[in-house]
């Protein structure tokens, strides 16, 4: 009997997991084009291959990034105020990995640390051009972090059932201006929860800056 490996899930009891995440992220930045994602959310879509993703020693095309508000995943049953899945493709099959990072907003009026560096990137999605600069690396800070890494699927239809899933635990704090310019007038669109069933979610360690 097989069972369904659907993707979001509740995180709740981690598999702490002896080896250090292997995941080397080449990144720099790169153009992409701005789109709908479904009415929850700006897509940014990347159709060149400069930003690469080792997992393992395997590689994984940056494809797209997209947002969700609330957040889709669970923390032992609570959510975040969004979530950003940053799509891969994977250079020798169909398989993908998602890397997914938990957004918390400041709704005080000073900026936040580290915006400055994406004011392009937020005056494009305010505007009407379709082209945006964008730079992966302002998202995800070369710092330790606690990551889950399990099996699943898309959150979007299909659903297909070949991705892996790095969610990582600590949120990226963004400002309150960079939230609207993301989500706009959309409502709160995210899919629920789906059963764990026989998977076991890992919790790994990760530095971008070890080999």
């Amino acid at each position: 009997m097989s069972f369904p490996q659907q993707s979001p899930i509740n995180i709740h009891l981690p598999v702490p997991a002896q080896d250090v995440l292997r995941l080397d992220l080449n990144w720099r930045e790169t153009h992409g084009t701005i789109g709908n994602c479904g009415g929850h959310g700006v897509k940014i879509e990347f159709h060149d291959a400069k930003n690469v993703t080792v997992l393992d020693g395997s590689e994984y095309f940056l494809r797209e990034m997209h947002f969700h508000h609330p957040g889709e995943h669970l923390i032992n049953g609570v959510p975040f105020a969004a979530e950003l899945h940053m799509v891969h493709q994977s250079a020798s099959d169909d398989t993908r990995l998602v890397l997914g990072l938990f957004l918390d907003v400041c709704h005080m009026d000073e900026s936040v640390a580290g915006e400055e560096d994406m004011a392009d990137f937020i005056q494009c999605l305010e505007s009407t051009r379709r082209n945006i600069p964008t730079n992966p690396n302002d998202w995800l800070r070369p710092e330790p972090h606690i990551t889950y890494r399990y099996e699943g699927s898309l959150t979007t239809e299909p659903y297909t059932e070949n991705v892996t899933w790095i969610v990582f635990k600590k949120p990226k704090t963004i400002g309150k201006h960079l939230y609207r310019a993301i989500f706009q007038d959309t409502c709160p669109h995210a899919r629920e929860v789906q059963p764990l069933y026989r998977r076991f979610v890992l919790m790994q360690h990760w530095s971008s800056c070890e080999s």
